[in-house]
């Protein structure tokens, strides 16, 4: 059965978009995503996913959901999953996608507290407080690879390393150099930055690394992401917000399509270098 879509307004802020048949690779599937963003900029502020005639789901849809939940917290906004049957439930619960999407039983419930929903962990040690992110390997791996990554995930209790390399990507990733007056029209569109003396993604739990050949030359098309699990407890996001699991894997996907789309400044420093743009002497220029 194909997949069917139906948008209906509960008020001005909530949208219900309701999926009938099968959540899996093909051309009807690829139109939920643009649903999703199309309520987003009309103004919804809650977009409940209503999943109730969905009998198949594959890791394509798996992905869809995920794209769809970052989307959602980039625009301020919340995605809620609602009414999925038992057997998709598992498949969400094998994939743990239920720790990072709110789901609820029945649309009817949306507002009431989603089941297996993660938060936000603060820990004592001694005197000391920090925030203790409980991230899956397997989430960071697909987000990786739904931006178009190959990933290698190498984890630990206080961090994941992730070695990524764009598949087939004949341009370098974007990293560009932000004092470079060349790149101010990425710049002007950009949103992350890095501190180039260190490698942090500033205001994020990330640190990004060149990655090198046998010669010592740069690879192009990839980079080593550190991500720390342990973070002190006074760490907030841009606006205060605090930094749950959930809202890190939006933050994940989206550095991750940042890299391979609309870019990230090097600000300063020689620790990371630019990768494109007039600072760098491979590659295309603006």
């Amino acid at each position: 059965m194909i997949l069917k879509i139906e948008k209906r307004e509960l008020d001005r802020n909530v949208v219900v978009i309701e999926l009938n048949g099968r959540l899996a690779l093909g051309r009807e599937s690829s139109h939920v995503e643009p649903e999703v963003v199309a309520a987003l900029k009309n103004g919804a502020r809650i977009i409940v996913l209503d999943v109730s005639g969905v009998g198949h789901i594959d890791s394509t849809g798996i992905g869809i959901l995920a794209y769809c939940f970052g989307k959602a917290t980039q625009a301020s906004a919340e995605l809620r999953v609602a009414g999925a049957q038992p057997a998709v439930l598992d498949l969400l619960r094998i994939t743990r996608l239920d720790r990072v999407v709110p789901f609820f039983p029945d649309v009817d419930d949306w507002s009431e507290g989603g089941i297996g929903i993660s938060g936000m962990q603060v820990l004592q040690a001694g005197e000391h407080k920090f925030i203790l992110l409980e991230l899956d390997p397997e989430l960071v791996t697909t987000a990786a690879k739904q931006a178009g990554f190959d990933a290698r995930v190498k984890d630990s209790p206080r961090g994941i390393v992730l070695d990524l390399t764009a598949v087939g990507r004949n341009a370098p990733l974007l990293l560009f150099d932000a004092a470079d007056p060349g790149n101010l029209g990425w710049f002007s569109r950009c949103t992350f930055y890095i501190e180039g003396r260190t490698g942090q993604v500033m205001q994020t739990p990330i640190t990004i690394a060149n990655k090198r050949d046998r010669s010592g030359k740069n690879q192009l098309n990839s980079v080593r992401l550190h991500i720390s699990k342990e973070l002190p407890a006074s760490f907030r996001l841009p606006g205060k917000q605090p930094l749950t699991e959930p809202v890190f894997y939006a933050i994940l996907q989206n550095f991750l399509h940042a890299l391979v789309q609309t870019g990230v400044a090097v600000c300063g420093g020689t620790v990371v270098q630019p990768l494109t743009g007039r600072g760098e002497a491979v590659g295309p220029r603006n």
